[in-house]
């Protein structure tokens, strides 16, 4: 980090995209339900930031993998995020790229394939004296297979989406 607002993160390092915290077992949107493949939390590779009081904005070039190496069906992600913080309201919005292919895990006799192109997130958070509360929304466009179909028409893509609202009371310090 250096005193001009520029700094910089090489390896692997948290995501900047969503609301949970990555030090919790209870993550809704990285490890359940439909999102999961849209919404990493880690990245490997490299985050270059700059901060322009009360505003800041991220290039993350990388990976979504908690390895060195990307997992066989995924692409280098690309992602910017745009954000507002002044304390105690925070605000920001972000994108991230990565192509993937895959197939859904639904209990339908279909299992449709997707390659999901692009993540939209957006956050809003504040702390008043003990308690935390926050909001995101995540868009997620999925290339769907031909079998998805809307009155007769054959449809090829499908928006995905997730909300998420969260309020946290601190105990204490810990």
């Amino acid at each position: 980090q250096y005193d001009s607002g520029l700094y910089w993160q090489f390896g692997q390092f948290d995501s900047p995209f969503g609301l949970e915290g990555n030090d919790t077992i209870d993550m809704v949107f990285p490890q359940f339900g439909i999102m999961q493949p849209f919404t990493p939390n880690t990245h490997t590779g490299l985050m270059v930031a700059y901060t322009f009081l009360p505003f800041y904005a991220q290039f993350i070039v990388g990976n979504g993998s908690s390895t060195s190496l990307p997992a066989s069906q995924q692409s280098t992600q690309f992602g910017a995020r745009l954000g507002w913080n002044q304390e105690p309201v925070q605000f920001s919005v972000g994108a991230l790229y990565t192509r993937t292919n895959g197939t859904y895990v639904l209990s339908i006799p279909e299992t449709p394939g997707y390659k999901p192109n692009i993540l939209l997130n957006a956050v809003v958070q504040t702390q008043i004296r003990k308690v935390e509360m926050g909001a995101e929304v995540n868009v997620a466009e999925s290339k769907l297979g031909v079998s998805q179909t809307v009155g007769g028409a054959r449809k090829t893509h499908d928006l995905v989406y997730g909300f998420l609202a969260q309020i946290l009371y601190h105990q204490n310090d810990k």
